[in-house]
């Protein structure tokens, strides 16, 4: 979808460069063991795109490595926010934030996540 404010970039890119500034200031820079979360909100909206013959194919014409379906279509788009920071445990989730079922199941995983990285952190093996 191309961006309100940008018309020559899609919401994806934008999406994209914010998370890059994010990673790359010196915020983040000085705190090596931070967890990181990254939520890839509308895969409703995603589903329904790959759902229509011309929406996938432009997704396949954008993602390369997309194979079908919406796994293939989350790992892509992943991959194009975090491949640029090898360094960093990135942990993505996918959602549709009005899914409030789904959204629960989310935040228990980000609360445990977040429990285990601070146990490991300190000492505790998990």
């Amino acid at each position: 979808m191309t961006s309100n404010e940008d018309p020559t970039k899609t919401k994806m890119d934008i999406s994209v460069q914010v998370f890059n500034d994010v990673l790359t200031s010196e915020a983040i820079k000085t705190r090596p063991h931070i967890t990181l979360l990254l939520f890839l909100n509308k895969i409703d909206l995603l589903q329904a795109k790959l759902n229509n013959d011309e929406d996938r194919e432009r997704f396949q014409q954008l993602f390369p490595d997309f194979q079908e379906g919406m796994d293939s279509a989350c790992s892509c788009v992943e991959q194009r926010f975090v491949s640029p920071f090898p360094e960093y445990q990135i942990y993505a989730h996918y959602i549709c934030a009005l899914d409030t079922t789904l959204m629960e199941e989310v935040f228990k995983a980000v609360r445990q996540t977040i429990f285990d990285n601070r146990l490991s952190s300190s000492g505790v093996k998990v």
